[in-house]
């Protein structure tokens, strides 16, 4: 992503992502620097790591992860994105922290470039060897750093060509979109409910849920590029994600035999005339998704105590 720069902040990793990219020819124009802090002091002296925060919830939490990113971008007023990571790589380690890693990404508000959001989780690395443990640690440095370029590019990308969609997956080897089944919803946070919609529409559909976000909705306000990683990046952990700037149904169906998990009050929203006006209308609607095969799975959803809508 040409305007964007990066830098880490690494403990357990103990460089390697650093030196992993820094092996790209001309990443220089993009990669800022890593701080390299194994030892808690180091964490404070270098990333402002407080006290505190280490001896409360030690090396190895969700606040000394933020806490590190916060003091690289504070201190690397070049990058617009920065990524921590902390954990114990064992061996001998306690169970409840062997192998647990924090990862941590901060980025910059494009509207204040003063302050930046952080977006950390856990993650139980997979290897068991510590030189493995290290690369697979280093790997997902590098896992967040290209999910959230992606998701910076298909912003801009369905900002500017307004309504061309953009696929995002979390692996560059499924980058063609398999599924034609779509899953629309802000997901802020994506909950359990979710998640049985979806599961129960694929096995319905036979295919995999795609969960389509639009930066345009009718009702609120446009999401911004911050908006979309905060948005999207927990996502992809679980789906691929369809990133557009279709408000409408019909701007949605951007394609022939799509078909749409919905809940009962969104199918509903699709007959609201305050949704249209007079050079097109709900009849209209509805001939497009006749002419373009497109179809809805609709969820029953619980109205109040004394009236439910069907499943």
């Amino acid at each position: 992503s040409e305007e964007s720069r990066f830098a880490f902040a690494e403990s357990c990793s103990s460089g390697l992502a650093a030196a992993t990219i820094g092996a790209i020819p001309g990443i220089s124009q993009y990669f800022c620097g890593s701080k390299v802090t194994y030892r808690d002091n180091t964490k404070h002296e270098w990333l402002a790591v407080t006290h505190g925060t280490l001896s409360q919830y030690s090396a190895v939490s969700e606040p000394t992860a933020d806490e590190m990113v916060a003091g690289l971008l504070t201190s690397t007023s070049e990058a617009d994105i920065g990524i921590a990571i902390t954990g114990h790589l064992g061996p001998d380690a306690p169970s409840e922290i062997d192998g647990h890693v924090f990862a941590a990404v901060g980025f910059r508000d494009e509207a204040d470039t003063g302050s930046f959001r952080v977006w950390t989780r856990e993650f139980q690395l997979n290897c068991q060897a510590r030189g493995d443990r290290q690369r697979e640690a280093a790997s997902l440095v590098l896992w967040c750093l290209r999910q959230v370029l992606l998701i910076k590019h298909a912003h801009r990308f369905v900002q500017q060509a307004h309504s061309a969609p953009v696929y995002i997956t979390d692996s560059p080897d499924r980058m063609e979109q398999s599924s034609d089944l779509l899953f629309p919803g802000a997901f802020n946070p994506i909950h359990d409910g979710h998640r049985e919609m979806a599961e129960i529409a694929s096995t319905l559909g036979d295919q995999a849920v795609v969960l389509e976000v639009s930066i345009e909705n009718v009702d609120k306000p446009t999401l911004s590029q911050t908006d979309c990683i905060c948005r999207i990046l927990p996502l992809l952990f679980e789906f691929p994600v369809l990133l557009t700037a279709a408000a409408t149904f019909v701007e949605k169906s951007y394609k022939n035999n799509i078909t749409f998990v919905v809940g009962a009050d969104t199918i509903a929203r699709i007959g609201e005339d305050r949704y249209y006006n007079d050079e097109f209308s709900v009849d209209d609607a509805i001939s497009v998704f006749s002419a373009k095969g497109t179809r809805f799975v609709v969820f029953g959803r619980e109205m109040s105590e004394l009236q439910h809508t069907g499943a």
